[in-house]
């Protein structure tokens, strides 16, 4: 079954840490363990027929052809337009190997008609979109799909 909701917070809340189990399939020991990576600036910009996925860094393989293919799906929404051809983008500014990650998704170049933010999960079937959203998102959708805290907590000396 898959969930979809078009969800309303813009930072995810420190609250939803569980994790949603996934499975390991034929991912190595090293994409197992937990880690977090967080993309300086607005994050790792992909643009669909640039090959950029190489950038995402410290990704899973799988997650790093789920981004290809969104590409592509972008380009299908955009009509499949030969001008719209590098217009779709996809921006990760954030990647848990707990099988979530934040980004951005849009059309820009020659076919400009926006973008939002979207939270991607791993699931049984393979990573798909879950929450969507030109607002700000509620911590308590972020719970319901378990989604773990993506950005660093600020450090506090005492």
């Amino acid at each position: 079954m898959t969930r979809r909701l078009l969800a309303l917070p813009v930072l995810l809340c420190p609250a939803a840490a569980a994790l949603v189990p996934t499975t390991a399939g034929a991912e190595s020991a090293a994409e197992r363990e937990v880690s977090r990576v967080n993309y300086p600036g607005t994050g790792i910009l992909i643009a669909r027929q640039s090959g950029d996925q190489r950038k995402l860094e410290g990704t899973s393989r799988s997650f790093k052809k789920f981004v290809k293919a969104r590409l592509e799906v972008l380009f299908e929404d955009a009509g499949s337009k030969p001008r719209c051809a590098a217009s779709p983008t996809v921006v990760v500014d954030r990647y848990h190997s707990g099988g979530f990650a934040s980004a951005g998704e849009g059309w820009y170049g020659k076919c400009p008609s926006g973008g939002y933010a979207v939270i991607y999960a791993k699931g049984d079937d393979g990573w798909q979109e879950i929450l969507e959203t030109r607002e700000a998102r509620f911590c308590r959708d972020l719970r319901w799909w378990g989604v773990p805290p993506l950005r660093r907590r600020p450090h506090v000396s005492g």
